[in-house]
């Protein structure tokens, strides 16, 4: 069976080293890792990105990134990879609050970082399938239900096409079983289906 591979834009300090390159690499994410803010920026026009991940080792590298290259959206999830000095700067947690999906301290426990980035790819991948949608196809809601509804819709066609395996859908929708069930359980209260 042949696997999609998922991209990962890698957004590093100029003077810093990929950490997990080998086990994202296994896992099937296509790495694409930038230094600078101009080109991460073009890539996230492109679109062919729905998740980055940004080490920040050392509490120079927050002041050095470029927050504009990490602007969140629905269609591109940001996790960071966070020293604990790091951390602690009132700014840095505000950031990442403000801007990434998730964050990991260092040193990173990989199954973890793993989950986390299957995650974000999921949501996106679920926000940007509304946000392609044609016009005609929007309704004006709120961006819960709009969210919700994405995601009923995406999942029940991804069942759909596995006819009903559980564990072949998670794969064509890049998230784990368990947030897929729990994805079902959410629809199916917000539904009431």
């Amino acid at each position: 069976m042949e696997s999609k591979q998922r991209k990962l834009l890698y957004l590093l300090p100029a003077q810093r080293q990929p950490l997990l390159e080998p086990e994202l690499a296994a896992v099937g994410w296509a790495l694409r890792v930038v230094r600078h803010g101009d080109e991460a920026r073009r890539l996230i026009a492109s679109r062919q990105f729905h998740v980055g991940l940004v080490l920040l080792a050392e509490p120079a590298d927050w002041d050095r990134l470029d927050a504009r290259s990490i602007h969140p959206g629905p269609a591109m999830q940001w996790l960071a990879l966070v020293s604990p000095a790091t951390m602690r700067l009132a700014s840095v947690a505000r950031g990442i609050r403000a801007n990434f999906f998730d964050y990991h301290t260092l040193p990173v426990v990989p199954e973890r970082l793993l989950l986390a980035l299957g995650h974000a790819y999921g949501m996106a991948t679920l926000a940007s399938k509304l946000i392609l949608a044609p016009a005609r196809q929007r309704l004006p809601l709120s961006l819960h239900k709009a969210r919700t509804l994405a995601e009923h819709e995406v999942i029940e066609r991804a069942l759909k096409k596995t006819q009903n395996n559980i564990t072949k859908a998670a794969r064509e929708l890049g998230i784990s079983r368990v947030t897929l069930y729990r994805l079902m359980e959410k629809s199916r209260d917000s539904t009431g289906g």
